[in-house]
């Protein structure tokens, strides 16, 4: 079985075959990997608790970030569930307009109707065409509802680089979190067991993914520096960890989750199964990756173009969406650190 396509088993000779690939995996990194994730959530809630209780604002996007830890540990019904109390408390809070249910709603049913209901033909690609729309548009914040937080505005982080705003938002990452739940997620139907992942992010996949990301960051870097559109500008100002948290979270999950996710593993599912469609779909997806950033003009547009192909690669070599999220926040990090951000004035 090609664990790269959409593919089909009966359920318990899929349980059968997942219990085995995790007995084979050993105990000892998977026990680190658990202790890394544990410290970086109390990292993450030691960090965000002061500023809770200073602002009850936050609360709603703390418990969606934390809705994306449990969704990416697999804990689905706990993702869930936060989600709901994200939702309650962005209403209460006044993030959330009624509205926005709406367009929410649409975005679950949309995607969950065409496996759960088994929706064939014009009826399926009527649905995802729905769902592409409504992600679309909760990605470049057009559809009305959402009130997504100002963290700060147009502030300068070197004297010769643009102006920089800060939002989280609730918006785009419930694309990516609708993805990975409805999506991503193995479940089942009357035909069998549909799982559009391989089972685990393993030593070797991390491996291949820091291979992807040092051999963007040597050849992207120059290019940017040849196109002046940034400078070396090593910096760490007060503000690296809440651009951190939301960068990593909220902007490369979403992100990845809906350009390689979804768009590339539905455009490798109907293409030619060999290495041309996967080029293709890979192509595609980064093309469409990089228009989605036209507000920051033809030079952005073409570097996010290429960057989306190594992001497309990475998904494709390992076929777990850990590896284009890593590739993707590494580069932003190393662009933020060290060079000029977000760009230089022109």
């Amino acid at each position: 079985m090609d664990p790269k396509r959409l593919t089909y088993q009966p359920q318990a000779q899929f349980q059968k075959k997942s219990w085995d690939c995790a007995a084979q995996c050993p105990a000892r990194p998977r026990a680190k990997a658990r202790h890394l994730c544990a410290l970086f959530l109390l990292e993450f809630c030691a960090t965000l608790v002061p500023l809770m209780s200073a602002n009850t604002d936050v609360i709603p996007y703390v418990t969606l970030a934390c809705a994306i830890l449990a969704a990416w540990k697999t804990k689905t019904r706990l993702a869930i569930g936060l989600i709901a109390m994200a939702i309650v408390f962005g209403l209460a809070t006044d993030r959330l307009a009624p509205v926005s249910l709406t367009w929410i709603l649409l975005l679950g049913l949309s995607l969950w109707l065409p496996d759960r209901m088994e929706l064939k033909g014009w009826q399926r690609n009527l649905s995802w065409g729905g769902f592409l729309a409504t992600a679309v548009g909760l990605s470049l914040h057009t559809l009305p509802g959402f009130n997504n937080l100002l963290i700060f505005k147009q502030i300068q982080f070197s004297p010769d680089s643009m102006p920089y705003s800060l939002y989280l938002n609730f918006d785009k990452p419930l694309v990516g979190l609708t993805i990975c739940l409805l999506y991503l997620s193995p479940t089942t139907n009357s035909v069998g067991f549909i799982a559009r992942q391989a089972p685990r992010f393993s030593a070797a996949d991390f491996r291949t993914t820091m291979a992807i990301l040092a051999t963007l960051v040597v050849l992207m870097i120059p290019l940017a520096l040849w196109l002046q559109y940034v400078r070396l500008d090593l910096k760490t100002p007060h503000q690296a960890w809440i651009w951190a948290l939301n960068n990593l979270l909220f902007v490369c999950v979403a992100e990845e989750s809906l350009f390689r996710g979804f768009i590339q593993k539905e455009l490798a599912a109907r293409l030619p199964r060999n290495d041309k469609g996967e080029g293709i779909a890979i192509g595609i997806a980064a093309t469409i990756f990089g228009l989605a950033h036209y507000s920051g003009g033809f030079i952005y547009m073409s570097l996010a173009t290429a960057s989306g192909i190594f992001y497309g690669y990475a998904f494709h070599k390992t076929n777990r969406l850990e590896s284009p999220i890593l590739v993707h926040f590494g580069l932003n990090l190393v662009h933020f650190t060290f060079f000029s951000y977000p760009a230089l004035i022109p």
